[in-house]
């Protein structure tokens, strides 16, 4: 029963750790430089954490600057 706890607490932690990524990704997208970063795509990516896998879906923006693509959200982090 308490393995079963564990396993259920881990799944719940993940589905809020995926809900606070996106959240935290949404609100660097308002506040980016838009003239700079240029929202190309919306991708999915899984990590390995504590509570198991974690999969969400993050930005993907093209930097004028530079001429590299990047995740804002991995840069913040």
């Amino acid at each position: 029963m308490e393995e079963q706890l564990v396993r259920t607490l881990q799944k719940v932690f993940a589905v809020l750790l995926a809900t606070l990524l996106e959240e935290i990704d949404q609100q660097l997208a308002e506040a980016r430089d838009k003239r700079r970063y240029q929202l190309k795509d919306k991708r999915p990516t899984t990590i390995q954490t504590l509570f198991g896998e974690v999969t969400f879906r993050r930005n993907y923006y093209y930097d004028r600057q530079t001429g590299n693509y990047t995740f804002l959200l991995d840069a913040e982090l």
